[in-house]
């Protein structure tokens, strides 16, 4: 018995801005520290997208996979709630972001 799944995949892209950043050095703590902290919590793939020579600017991205859309849209929207609870207890903005969910044929 040969029983197929179908698989959905989602993309979260979070744009951060941290102000008071003077370096790179500075941007890449906070980024390190908000995947790592996100890594910990949901089984999601991660990755600092850039632009890479900006100081106070990342674009993060995750990316999740599941049995139906509205398991992987729960797990993307939990992580944007997370980095919104992040924000107001750090020093960065969330700005922008978007999701996409879509099933993988």
């Amino acid at each position: 018995m040969d029983e197929r799944i179908t698989p959905y995949t989602g993309i979260l892209v979070i744009v951060i801005e941290i102000s008071w950043s003077r370096s790179l050095k500075d941007r890449r703590q906070v980024v390190r520290s908000v995947l790592e902290k996100i890594n910990h919590r949901w089984n999601v793939s991660s990755i600092d997208l850039g632009p890479m020579n900006s100081r106070s600017r990342a674009h993060l991205g995750f990316a999740a996979l599941g049995t139906s859309s509205e398991m992987v849209r729960a797990r993307l929207d939990s992580i944007v709630g997370y980095v919104q609870n992040l924000e107001n207890a750090s020093d960065f903005s969330m700005i922008d972001k978007w999701v996409e969910v879509d099933k993988y044929d």
